[in-house]
């Protein structure tokens, strides 16, 4: 996920809730505070808080593997990656190939249809599937391989630099609940990183480290600002790359991320954020697309961003998007930071 990646990389709430029957309170401030001291303070075999984290995700998150942050496979032959530029898939073309086993159910095809589908409408990214000649040969340098075969949702993290497929799983049983987690995966085909792993997250979330699972803090880590960029965009707590309060954790009453902002909500696998949406579109040099902000946060309303017709990955300094509201206007300028040479990380 740059910090698209960061966690785009282009290549984010707390809802921690008192369970009485089925009432459901908001935590006050000096609750809350005491939870934290609770989950730092708690053991390896004893859950030591009483609140229930109300997360989008069942406990045994599909997309928590043991694979880099998760759910990114990063081979071996792909350790050297220098420029970041070079993960992108060329002119925003996704070339794929489904596994039969997907292909031939329904429902899972169906979500991975739709999944596509959105990220089409969004942004100006293609997905073209490919099939092999009588020889079994493809007529493309990259492609990625949509399997459903193995265990976990995980995904290689962007193209296949030395030509050949790269591989995004989906779990036939795991990886189909939601379209969320299809899109999830996909981000990651695209080149992003999860958001919590960007350099700033320290100004934006707590991690309890003391609650994260026994070999699995790698997860936590921090990005290099070398390595990702955010654009200059805000942090993203409701992107889709973003953790959920229990990633990784202990047990599912003890919070590894909260936000230091009261309230607000992380991991959710409903939709794109307004903010994953403006990475993709920067990132592959998209001209213009029409994107339905989250209603909850920009209370539901169409608008229509507008980028430079420009180099944007070579000799970009900025961006000057034109958004057309439903009834103003508003002309803003943001300034993108441009890529450093990249090296992905084991």
């Amino acid at each position: 996920m740059w910090n698209f990646f960061s966690s785009f990389i282009f290549l984010p709430v707390i809802f921690s809730i008192i369970c009485l029957s089925n009432n459901v309170k908001l935590l006050s401030s000096h609750d809350r505070r005491n939870m934290i001291r609770r989950s730092l303070k708690s053991n390896t075999t004893q859950t030591s808080i009483s609140y229930k984290l109300n997360t989008w995700s069942k406990y045994n998150n599909p997309e928590e593997g043991m694979h880099h942050e998760g759910d990114i496979q990063i081979v071996n032959t792909r350790k050297t990656i220098t420029s970041f530029k070079e993960l992108l898939w060329p002119n925003g073309i996704v070339y794929y190939t489904i596994d039969e086993a997907i292909e031939n159910s329904p429902q899972q095809f169906s979500v991975l249809q739709k999944a596509m589908m959105i990220l089409m409408e969004k942004t100006c990214i293609q997905f073209q599937r490919i099939y092999p000649d009588e020889n079994g040969q493809y007529s493309v340098e990259s492609w990625v391989n949509i399997v459903g075969n193995k265990s976990g949702c995980y995904s290689d993290l962007g193209r296949n630099l030395f030509g050949g497929p790269s591989v995004l799983n989906l779990n036939l049983n795991l990886c189909f609940g939601i379209v969320g987690h299809a899109l999830h995966e996909m981000l990651h085909t695209l080149g992003a990183y999860h958001e919590h792993m960007r350099p700033d997250r320290d100004q934006h979330i707590y991690i309890l480290w003391e609650n994260i699972r026994e070999g699995t803090k790698f997860n936590f880590e921090l990005l290099d600002a070398n390595t990702v960029t955010d654009y200059g965009l805000p942090y993203d707590y409701d992107s889709i790359m973003h953790y959920s309060m229990t990633a990784f954790s202990k047990s599912k009453y003890l919070a590894t991320i909260i936000p230091k902002i009261n309230g607000m909500e992380i991991g959710q696998r409903d939709r794109l954020s307004y903010y994953d949406v403006k990475k993709l579109l920067i990132t592959y040099e998209c001209s213009a697309i029409y994107y339905h902000k989250n209603e909850r946060l920009y209370k539901d309303k169409y608008n229509r961003i507008e980028l430079e017709s420009s180099n944007q990955m070579n000799n970009i300094t900025g961006v000057h998007e034109i958004i057309n509201n439903t009834t103003n206007s508003i002309t803003e300028v943001g300034l993108i930071i441009h890529p450093a040479s990249t090296t992905t990380r084991k």
